[in-house]
């Protein structure tokens, strides 16, 4: 039986080249869990679209905190990617729509993959899971507390980088996932 997530949850994954991730073992790898339907009912998703200006003053806003977290730390400010912004966005709406939370989808499909079909061309990928966080800060500050997301949030070999946010219910208790894809270009 698949394990509820935990709110916040969080999740890190780099990938490099060689497709190989640099999470601590194999066994501490994330399964894909489900994420239980909430009672009463929440609210139909309602993804937010891509051209939204709520979502642009969001993916704006991580960005802007991320890059002062880095530059705080003497790494170089990451650049917006409208492709890896792509890639984050539709992984949060299939992850919301789907009711699951991981790095790859039920059918095995990965930050690689989704990178691809947005087209960009990659050297190295990194993705940053979070469910729960009712702000950008909040995102921010869960990843920045967590040793293994801060190492990709940081990583210098990551030059651009996509958010992706996706919400259900419109409320308090609403549902709330972010995606952060980190890309260096080939």
């Amino acid at each position: 039986m698949p394990s509820r997530v935990p709110a916040p949850a969080l999740a890190a994954l780099l990938v490099l080249a060689a497709g190989e991730g640099c999470l601590p073992s194999p066994a501490a790898r994330p399964t894909v869990r489900t994420i239980p339907p909430r009672r009463p009912a929440a609210a139909p998703a309602r993804p937010a679209a891509s051209d939204s200006a709520g979502l642009a003053a969001l993916r704006r806003e991580v960005l802007s905190e991320v890059n002062a977290e880095r530059v705080r730390r003497g790494r170089e400010p990451l650049g917006r990617d409208p492709a890896l912004e792509e890639a984050a966005q539709r992984h949060a709406e299939d992850m919301l729509r789907r009711r699951y939370f991981d790095h790859e989808s039920p059918e095995g499909r990965s930050v690689r993959d989704r990178v691809e079909d947005a087209g960009y061309s990659w050297r190295i990928v990194g993705e940053n899971l979070a469910s729960g966080p009712r702000t950008p800060g909040e995102a921010v500050d869960g990843w920045m507390g967590s040793t293994a997301h801060r190492r990709v949030l940081l990583d210098r070999r990551f030059t651009d980088l996509g958010v992706g946010y996706a919400e259900a219910g419109g409320s308090r208790r609403s549902l709330r996932l972010w995606v952060q894809v980190f890309g260096g270009p080939r």
